[in-house]
């Protein structure tokens, strides 16, 4: 087994003046060797030359073996582009706006989405540490209602995220105002008065972990608003429809011998039409009189059930039957 020696990793941006004035970026130990790695992430500025020293630091107690931890060493360097919505003044796209409504008009939802990640996003200057606990790896999204109404918003996560949500209103980082927020918020519904014309900015964060790295991950955001009802102005939802009567079956005859069953059956609802299931068949539509031909010898079961034009169907009016066994003929 190979043994595992310390370095220290400096980054340093290189300028004209020399090392004594260059800013020190992010130094940390990092534990070396065959069977082990380190990590430091820092942010990197476009244009920007970046020096990165490696030094041992004594980790070996006898010189004479290494006597300041020199060994092999081994550097990989990748750059994360920034996620979607990074930055307050790019905010994320939504990937789904369409309004759904009710045929008349008295029931209206604004429904928006957005798939989004905060895989290497950062925290600006000025950012809100957001619902008091995020660890600065946030993106942004922006809406702003054209109709007054009460708001929630949804976020969805695959795992165990350690997610913040918090909802401002403002367009500009010095000047927003808290709204909502949660922390750790999957399948819970954050609810808000939206006002029209009025900014509203989302923003996604993560929780810090316990080596202090904020969670990152990917995420769906699913907002939906209830718009005022075209005739009314009200954004109550409707009461459901009562559901019809139910039909009433007047007559029956079974012919054990063909193996036949005839029912008869009516409804007081003008225009109603009936769906009628035998046994575990699925409903289908059907008439009175209704005939059932083929039928097994034994026991049986019909549903039938009244439906109009815009009203909810009636509960099933049941009725049981048996098919005896024909007698032997002479």
């Amino acid at each position: 087994m190979g043994r595992k020696v310390r370095y220290r990793v400096v980054f340093r941006p290189i300028n004209p003046w020399g090392l004594a004035e260059a800013q020190r970026v992010v130094p940390f130990d990092a534990s070396e060797g065959p069977d082990c790695g380190s990590r430091a992430t820092f942010l990197a500025t476009a244009g920007t030359s970046y020096d990165i020293g490696v030094d041992g630091n004594f980790f070996y107690p006898d010189p004479a073996v290494h006597l300041s931890g020199e060994g092999p060493i081994k550097l990989q360097l990748t750059a994360t582009p920034p996620p979607a919505g990074d930055a307050f003044e790019a905010p994320g796209p939504w990937s789904y706006d369409q309004i759904a409504e009710w045929p008349d008009g008295t029931h209206r939802e604004l429904h928006m989405a957005a798939e989004g990640s905060n895989f290497g996003a950062t925290s600006q200057p000025g950012e809100p540490v957001h619902a008091g606990a995020g660890a600065g790896a946030s993106v942004w999204y922006r809406w702003t209602p054209t109709e007054s109404g009460p708001a929630g918003l949804l976020f969805h996560s695959n795992g165990q995220p350690h997610a913040v949500v918090a909802i401002y209103s403002g367009n500009s980082l010095a000047g927003l105002t808290p709204v909502a927020s949660r922390v750790e918020p999957t399948a819970l519904l954050i609810q808000f008065p939206a006002e029209a014309g009025r900014e509203y900015r989302i923003a996604v964060d993560g929780l810090a972990a316990a080596d202090g790295a904020p969670w990152m991950g990917n995420f769906f955001l699913n907002l939906i608003e209830q718009l005022p009802d075209r005739s009314s102005g009200s954004t109550a939802r409707p009461t459901a429809p009562a559901p019809l009567p139910a039909p009433k079956l007047v007559r029956r005859k079974i012919n054990a011998k063909a193996r036949i069953a005839t029912f008869r059956f009516r409804s007081g609802t003008p225009g109603a039409a009936f769906r009628c299931r035998l046994d575990k068949h699925p409903f289908k539509r059907c008439h009175s009189p209704y005939r059932v031909h083929g039928l097994a010898v034994g026991k049986h079961r019909l549903a039938v059930r009244v439906t109009a034009p815009g009203r909810a169907a009636s509960a099933p009016a049941i009725v049981h039957f048996a098919l005896p066994v024909s007698p032997p003929r002479r």
